[in-house]
């Protein structure tokens, strides 16, 4: 008597079976693709879709560009796939990638989330085109961004580093983004300090307002100082592993975007007696 066949899934049950294993530890991708060649052409695009150059910290489970092997993928990848593949893309501060991200955004038009380090000037005008919804940059170079353009309109999360040279300047330009509802701050104590308020309360879809105690002085500024009592504002102690932490957040895990949101939660819950904005955490990814 003949055996049974074979089970067969729907393609569609199929396909996302593949998927979700890709997506969750996308170092065994590869492995995947050698399944058949449809399964190959469902789970390589998750191979790309989160991108980190650097050369400092690897993140255990996911792979790491170097400027070398970056190069190297970048000429063997068609600008078609590497557009629908890639979502989330970050510069390691110091990677030594000789363009930045110029290069790369001129062909990854639909990069969503972006962290450029604070040498890279050169990729400012390609940034402007992209449907971002999370940002990291510097004061300087976002500045250099118009108001108008594609980049801010959708912009969501933003993470600033340094410190603004114009206060005003700073503060009307937040006015200006209409779907921000998550900010940050790495450094600009000084500003943080006398434009808080000012900046809640003209946000009021603004639902985190965080800064990071970077140091022992910006940890005894926070502690000593009440900047203020309004519960979106949060300083997180010690500051995260911002590589990890980003890789967890571009892949749907926790990140101190989620760290701050629990916190705020609980200060409008009346569990956290007011000022009580220092927020100390454990960095599990």
């Amino acid at each position: 008597m003949a055996s049974p066949a074979e089970p067969i899934l729907p393609p569609e049950l199929e396909r996302m079976i593949f998927e979700i294993c890709a997506q969750s530890l996308p170092v065994f991708t590869t492995r995947l693709m050698l399944v058949a060649r449809r399964v190959n052409q469902w789970v390589e695009p998750f191979l790309y879709r989160v991108i980190c150059i650097g050369i400092y910290s690897a993140v255990p489970g996911f792979p790491l560009f170097t400027p070398e092997n970056f190069a190297s993928m970048m000429a063997r990848k068609s600008p078609e796939f590497l557009r629908k593949a890639v979502r989330h893309f970050m510069i390691e501060d110091g990677s030594g990638y000789p363009s930045g991200g110029r290069d790369f955004l001129n062909i990854c038009t639909e990069v969503e989330d972006l962290w450029l380090p604070y040498e890279d000037k050169s990729s400012v005008p390609s940034i402007q085109v992209l449907p971002l919804r999370r940002l990291e940059i510097d004061f300087s170079q976002f500045f250099r961004l118009p108001l108008s353009c594609k980049a801010l309109s959708g912009l969501t999360h933003l993470a600033l580093d340094d410190t603004p040279a114009d206060y005003d300047l700073a503060c009307t330009t937040f006015l200006a983004l209409p779907k921000l509802t998550h900010l940050s701050f790495d450094g600009a104590f000084q500003f943080i300090r006398e434009r808080v308020d000012q900046m809640l309360e003209s946000l009021p879809l603004l639902g985190v307002m965080a800064a990071f105690a970077y140091d022992i002085d910006s940890f005894d500024h926070y502690s000593k100082w009440h900047i203020t009592t309004d519960p979106r504002f949060v300083v997180l102690v010690p500051r995260p592993d911002f590589n990890r932490d980003w890789h967890s957040g571009a892949r749907g895990g926790p990140d101190y975007w989620t760290n701050a949101e629990n916190f705020v939660a609980k200060r409008r819950a009346g569990k956290i007696d007011p000022p009580g904005y220092m927020c100390e955490c454990e960095w599990i990814y």
